[in-house]
């Protein structure tokens, strides 16, 4: 029977686009990693005389990746966010998890947002989304 997984030491990777492809650890995230997640659009048709309204399923969507990182301006995975922010590049990301099957899922995307925080009394971090592109590899 699958046990329940503790998310805690999940990882988050990027991808360098050789081949073949070498996948990094983003240092240092600190929140929680959101999405990908899957939703559908909707289609409202409706016949003339048809009081109730019908709907067809639209096309899927993953969502997006969202995470906090501590920021360490010298981190060479954190120099490469913020590059990936300035660029259009579309790469891929894993989401390693830490079940005893070792589940990888891959997705890919571009980071369409890097913001950092600079607190007067904390730390330096950096919000940071990731659009994603296409459907999710959920057997990478």
């Amino acid at each position: 029977m699958p046990k329940v997984v503790n998310a805690h030491d999940t990882l988050l990777k990027r991808g360098n686009g050789a081949t073949p492809e070498v996948f990094e650890t983003v240092a240092k995230v600190i929140s929680d990693i959101s999405g990908p997640g899957i939703t559908r659009g909707t289609h409202q048709i409706r016949g003339r005389g048809e009081k109730w309204a019908r709907k067809l399923p639209g096309k899927p969507d993953a969502g997006q990746l969202s995470f906090t990182i501590a920021f360490m301006p010298q981190s060479p995975t954190h120099a490469a966010l913020l590059a990936d922010a300035h660029s259009e590049e579309i790469r891929n990301w894993q989401i390693a998890f830490p079940d005893p099957e070792a589940t990888v899922w891959q997705v890919a995307g571009f980071v369409s947002s890097f913001e950092l925080n600079e607190p007067e009394d904390g730390t330096l971090t950096a919000a940071v989304t990731i659009e994603l592109d296409g459907e999710p590899n959920f057997d990478a």
